[in-house]
């Protein structure tokens, strides 16, 4: 039997660089890498260029997905393909689209880095796992709570943590700053029924990035 890496085109919205938008760009390529993909980031690509790409099984788009003037992303899959959705329930990621064009999907991520990064976690890993026909479970663990975290019911949450042996401390929820990120070395879901947890709560621990 032949196995095939799967293999993602990550491409920006927008054709000039951008320093949050790299980071999140390379952050990607190496949770892909992890999970035994092929990340091919269109450096001088345009954005129909990568998702009229047929050399590859995804497109992962970061930046343009808000309600902006220059917002262009989620207009270019609607023209190029079918627009399955855009607006999650995510916190932080909350404008993420995703579409088809033809048989590949489009995951349109915000060009926010702590919302890129968080809806890659929770959306693009399970992707990649199918494409990959991958049955193992993700690579969790368990640890307590050192504080106290608070989270908006309806909202689904991913919030990064800091863990150290059986303890996990969080680190910011809501926005999340770059120093808050560097810090992160796992995050935790808070589901959307949940107003969060108390301290000392067991909680599930997912690796980062």
């Amino acid at each position: 039997m032949r196995v095939r890496a799967p293999r993602l085109r990550l491409v920006r919205a927008a054709p000039r660089s951008d320093a949050l938008i790299d980071a999140a760009l390379g952050s990607i390529a190496d949770a892909v890498g992890s999970q035994g993909g092929v990340a091919a980031i269109a450096a001088q690509h345009s954005l129909t260029d990568a998702l009229a790409d047929t050399s590859v099984d995804a497109v992962v788009a970061i930046g343009g997905t808000g309600t902006g003037r220059n917002d262009t992303t989620v207009r270019t899959l609607a023209s190029m393909g079918e627009l399955i959705v855009h607006g999650i329930a995510l916190l932080p990621g909350e404008t993420t689209a995703f579409g088809t064009v033809g048989a590949r999907p489009v995951l349109a991520l915000p060009g926010r880095l702590d919302a890129a990064l968080a809806a890659w976690h929770v959306l693009g890993r399970v992707m990649l796992a199918r494409f990959a026909g991958s049955r193992e479970p993700p690579l969790i663990r368990t640890a307590k709570l050192t504080h106290k975290v608070s989270s908006p019911v309806g909202l689904s949450e991913l919030v990064p943590v800091w863990c150290e042996g059986l303890s996990a401390t969080p680190i910011a929820s809501g926005y999340v700053s770059l120093a808050a990120l560097a810090h992160a070395n796992g995050w935790i879901l808070i589901q959307p029924d949940s107003e969060g947890y108390p301290a000392q709560s067991e909680v599930v621990i997912r690796p980062w990035p």
